[in-house]
């Protein structure tokens, strides 16, 4: 069999595969197949979005059709139109039905069954990935009603009736509010659409509007909530929430955010935290694929940063950080913490010594870690000798060990919680304040999450 051949079969397999997976007739084994199909196959993911879409345009029709082939005619009942009649159509009347389908605007009226109307819905579910809704049991080709849902995991492919095809990916809360408008409450989104669609989102401190193009939008709640949009492709307007009419007509490689809802701030594109969902769906994140595999390929260097960690924290265009400053003072900025290992992190305490392998691409802004660890003392309490290299009032003080690494003690803590008059031990605090730089120390320590002082005398 030659090459051609084999390509061919293969693509057989992978459509038949597809087809048994919509008639519900593929069992796990073939489940598992097409599952490595579509991961490893680029041509078969774009393959099995096809089919999803026709599929999903096909069992809506079919459900319409149900709905209204019962009536009488001239005394006889017209049977029922079935989703298999309609499979059965020959490929150019399937894609023509699909077609007069997708460009269809429904009334009310028409969405009517035995004089009830039901719910509005503007989009269409065309596939999932570990997808979890709440309060809903959504599978690939349902529609989706027209009220506030929630994707609380996984990553979702839509595609709006306007003609917008977005990835969603959770947690995020959102509402269609009709087939070219999308009110983005909190999450992450990438937004496609092709020559001739529009699309209005609405998200906390401004309005984007599109007209044929490739963005994404990420959307904070909470106390200091952040948004910020990327273009990947075309242009998008925006009107800012804070200057009211004042447009704003940002272009591919543009960016900006916006805190609480204050002025837009414009930046610079960035693909990375849309990385997962542009892997799950290239054909609907096109642009932005492209872009993270571009940066992905540049010259790659790696490193590790050991010392005092600073801070951490999580904002919605990096994702979680942590800042390290090393032995010799020196701070290196955020290193980018993965979700794979945000638990390990969660794990870190300030000021507690820290080692962080990473990595950094050539040109990128910040290093990403390959590893943490927390370097802790290897016992739980101790005495320990060293010189005092630095220290802030009677918050805390950097001891140098004469057999050990620097450390960063804090003072204990005393009673229960502070509403309750727990607080920092005001002995420990008095030792720290009165301590001299430069001076050799003896410190009593013991570990609880943190190093905390005990005592501390001076040597002469």
């Amino acid at each position: 069999m030659n090459d051609s051949m084999k390509q061919s079969f293969s693509q057989r397999k992978i459509r038949d595969l597809i087809e048994a997976r919509f008639e519900n007739n593929l069992d796990d084994t073939g489940l598992g197949e097409l599952g490595e199909h579509i991961l490893n196959d680029p041509a078969a993911l774009n393959e099995y979005v096809e089919q999803a879409t026709l599929w999903a345009d096909l069992r809506v029709l079919a459900k319409k059709k149900e709905n209204q082939a019962v009536f009488e005619v001239n005394g006889r009942k017209k049977p029922v139109v079935s989703l298999r009649h309609i499979v059965a159509f020959s490929t150019a009347m399937a894609a023509s039905i699909a077609a007069f389908f997708f460009f269809q605007k429904e009334s009310p009226e028409e969405n009517s069954i035995n004089g009830e109307t039901a719910t509005p819905s503007f989009a269409t579910l065309l596939t999932t990935s570990e997808a979890s809704w709440d309060s809903e049991n959504f599978t690939m080709a349902s529609r989706l009603p027209d009220r506030v849902l929630r994707l609380a995991r996984g990553i979702a492919a839509i595609r709006m009736d306007g003609g917008a095809s977005m990835v969603l990916q959770g947690p995020t809360e959102f509402k269609i509010i009709n087939g070219s408008t999308l009110d983005l409450r909190k999450g992450k989104v990438v937004v496609r659409l092709p020559e001739g669609a529009d699309i209005k989102v609405f998200a906390a401190g401004f309005t984007l509007r599109d007209l044929g193009t490739e963005f994404g939008i990420l959307a904070t709640t909470g106390r200091h909530a952040e948004t910020q949009f990327d273009v990947f492709e075309g242009e998008v307007e925006v009107f800012s929430t804070e200057t009211g009419l004042n447009k704003l007509a940002i272009k591919a490689g543009q960016g900006g955010r916006t805190i609480e809802g204050g002025n837009v701030e414009l930046l610079a594109t960035d693909t990375q935290p849309y990385a997962e969902l542009s892997n799950f769906a290239p054909e609907i994140c096109v642009v932005s694929s492209k872009l993270a595999k571009e940066k992905t390929d540049l010259k790659r260097f790696t490193g590790s940063t050991e010392g005092i960690l600073l801070d951490k924290g999580k904002s919605s265009k990096l994702g979680l950080w942590v800042n390290v400053q090393t032995d010799m003072e020196k701070k290196i900025g955020k290193i980018l913490v993965p979700n794979e290992l945000v638990e390990a992190a969660s794990h870190l305490y300030t000021p507690n010594r820290v080692k962080v392998e990473w990595t950094k691409a050539e040109g990128s802004d910040y290093p990403t870690a390959t590893a943490v660890h927390n370097l802790r003392p290897a016992e739980n309490e101790g005495t320990i000798t060293g010189k005092v290299v630095a220290k802030s009032d009677d918050k805390w003080i950097e001891i140098k060990q004469t057999d050990g690494p620097l450390r960063r003690y804090i003072p204990s803590w005393t009673g229960g919680h502070p509403n309750q008059g727990g607080g920092l031990n005001f002995v420990a605090q008095k030792l720290i304040r009165e301590s001299k730089l430069g001076s050799k120390v003896q410190v009593e320590w013991i570990w609880d999450e943190r190093v905390r002082l005990i005592n501390l005398l001076p040597i002469n």
